[in-house]
């Protein structure tokens, strides 16, 4: 019996229901119910009374249970062993995530893929800020990094995925004049002071970096380090921000998304390496990231 089958089931089970399974394993409801039917197909018997669209673990699902759990917690102490025995052996791979990209639709799951697939390579993981990142790769302190670039990017020197592409938007928080207003004009941006990254300047990648900012008119420019501190003055309401609505906690602050007027301006959520790397664990790990692109649901 398929691995992956049991973890299905256990999730399922402890979830109390195929979708909010899905949701925890990353996969649709109807890859679940699939799996499991063929696991039941396996057994010989039902493991779930199916009671319209809701699920009841029976009797032998429970008895089920109880044994595949003890088959799971031995191999994820087997894997923790391996990882473990890996950290001290082989070639490690580093790579960086932008921390505003959404953890459980994209990190979680591209992590959890590398270790499962590549158990042999250690991984090194950071959390790095937008405008870091191309100079951690380029100065060698990088092997792969996932991170947000403007569409009209041009990045010579890197080989690139792209995982999803999401129009630029005009963000606001709930205390913002504008949250209650249908669309936003450009004469109401002008009005208005904008947050930009101190690091969002044309030196840092190429001189078409800047180009969505160059495009949108605004009264004052208002600085920021990095998303967490922008998040916060966000929340105060005095400004307004340039994004995708792709990335962490947007769901939690209840921001606002309106169009950019006139424009249709676009980021890109890629990974990135540098072209001709002599580390094999890297291409290793790049080759599987371009196997699974289209498995990401961004």
């Amino acid at each position: 019996m398929e691995y992956q089958r049991i973890k299905y089931f256990i999730t399922a089970a402890q979830a109390g229901s195929f979708s909010a399974a899905a949701k925890k394993l990353f996969i649709s409801p109807q890859s679940v119910a699939k799996q499991i039917g063929l696991m039941e197909e396996e057994l010989g018997v039902q493991l779930f009374d199916r009671v319209g669209r809701n699920v009841i673990l029976n009797e032998a699902g429970k008895f089920a249970l109880v044994k595949f759990r003890t088959v799971d917690t031995v191999l994820d102490d087997a894997i923790r062993s391996v990882r473990a025995f890996s950290e001290t052996k082989g070639e490690k791979i580093r790579i960086g995530f932008f921390h505003a990209l959404p953890k459980k639709s994209l990190i979680t799951p591209v992590i959890n893929s590398i270790l499962t697939e590549l158990p042999d390579i250690g991984l090194q993981l950071e959390m790095v800020d937008l405008g870091d990142t191309l100079k951690l790769l380029m100065d060698d302190k990088l092997d792969i990094a996932f991170t947000n670039l403007e569409e009209t990017n041009v990045l010579r020197e890197f080989n690139y995925l792209v995982f999803a592409r999401k129009p630029a938007k005009i963000v606001v928080a709930p205390k913002h004049p504008w949250y209650q207003k249908e669309h936003i004009t450009r004469e109401d941006l002008k009005k208005e002071s904008i947050l930009m990254l101190d690091h969002a300047d044309p030196g840092v990648y190429d001189k078409e970096y800047s180009a969505i900012y160059e495009r949108i008119p605004y009264k004052d420019v208002v600085y920021v380090s990095n998303f967490s501190t922008m998040y916060t003055l966000l929340e105060q309401g005095k400004s307004f921000a340039v994004f995708p609505n792709i990335f962490a906690n947007v769901d939690d602050i209840k921001f606002r998304f309106f169009d950019i007027p006139d424009d249709e301006s676009y980021f890109l959520t890629t990974a990135l390496c540098k072209k001709h790397t002599p580390n094999k664990s890297t291409e290793k790990v790049w080759n599987l990231l371009q196997s699974e692109l289209s498995t990401y649901n961004l």
